[in-house]
């Protein structure tokens, strides 16, 4: 079965187990950081976010594997280091060496000053890019640019123009996913996001003539997902 141009509630490691191998062209996502709960996440994940170390290497594994298996091309997974996600995205790196092909930097204009002294601002996360597409070297076979995109991509952070803050603390800002999108894939392929949120990656999918497939927990999230996506004009 074929599924594309809607957002399913449910937790994404359990969905995708539904999903047919290569079932959908590219992933762009940005999955929980493992920042505990605390003021600036009890919103944004829940209980959900709060993992040992060993607990939230083990599910990142689980997913990427999954992602890996369901995603014909590419996955840009995005995701910033921080003292309790370190050692597992360190690991990552390692054992994932051999299906990643390359790494963006996004660099944030802005940035909130690290609360703790002796710890440096956080201004750029890293998108990882898992892929299919011969990930020993560098070159992508299918993009649609000729020394046209850096591998830095910068610009506004989520915060700026998140109308929704007080549902959701940080969601992706429009350009991030659009730019992925219009650079790494076709028109009429399916994107999938499993990791959905207040429905952005969809929202630059749909810009872009691409068809979306969403996986998201919380279902006040996809209620305004689909709000969003239902505009005339769509932003």
């Amino acid at each position: 079965m074929k599924y594309e141009n809607q957002i399913i509630q449910g937790d994404c490691l359990e969905i995708l187990k539904i999903l047919e191998d290569n079932s959908v062209d590219s992933c762009i996502t940005s999955p929980p950081y493992n920042v505990g709960k605390n003021n600036m996440t009890e919103n944004k994940y829940g209980e959900g976010d709060s993992m040992s170390q060993d607990e939230y290497s083990d599910w990142t594994k689980r997913v990427i594997n999954e992602l890996y298996r369901v995603t014909k091309n590419h996955i840009f997974y995005n995701i910033q280091m921080l003292s309790d996600n370190k050692r597992g995205l360190l690991k990552l790196l390692g054992d994932y060496s051999e299906k990643i092909k390359d790494i963006i930097i996004w660099n944030k204009r802005q940035v909130a000053p690290a609360i703790e002294p002796g710890v440096m601002n956080s201004k750029f996360e890293l998108i990882i890019i898992f892929s299919k597409d011969s990930p020993e070297k560098r070159k992508f076979a299918d993009a649609n640019f000729h020394a046209t995109f850096n591998n830095v991509l910068e610009g506004k952070s989520a915060s700026n123009e998140n109308l929704w803050a007080d549902k959701h603390k940080a969601i992706f800002p429009l350009y991030l996913p659009y730019r992925i999108i219009e650079n790494f894939t076709k028109e009429g392929d399916i994107v999938l996001d499993p990791f959905m949120g207040l429905g952005t990656t969809a929202i630059a999918a749909r810009n872009l003539k691409r068809n979306y497939l969403g996986i998201e927990l919380n279902p006040d999230y996809i209620k305004i997902a689909e709000d969003r996506l239902r505009q005339n004009i769509l932003l």
